[in-house]
């Protein structure tokens, strides 16, 4: 069984086509896109069968 476990997608850096990890970009308006284009890479190079987001993808108050 292939368990898939991230967290924090929205930690990007403006562009996401060339997205890169960034601790100081919450950019909370390119988490759907970027959990889009995570679980497509995902399912399509290591077909898991499960998938878990331990992060949020909203912007607190």
């Amino acid at each position: 069984m292939k368990i898939i476990i991230f967290s924090d997608v929205h930690y990007y850096s403006e562009d996401i086509e060339t997205a890169k990890f960034s601790t100081t970009a919450k950019l909370v308006q390119y988490s759907l896109p970027l959990l889009r284009k995570l679980t497509k890479k995902i399912n399509n190079e290591y077909m898991p069968n499960i998938s878990v987001n331990l992060g949020d993808l909203i912007q607190a108050i």
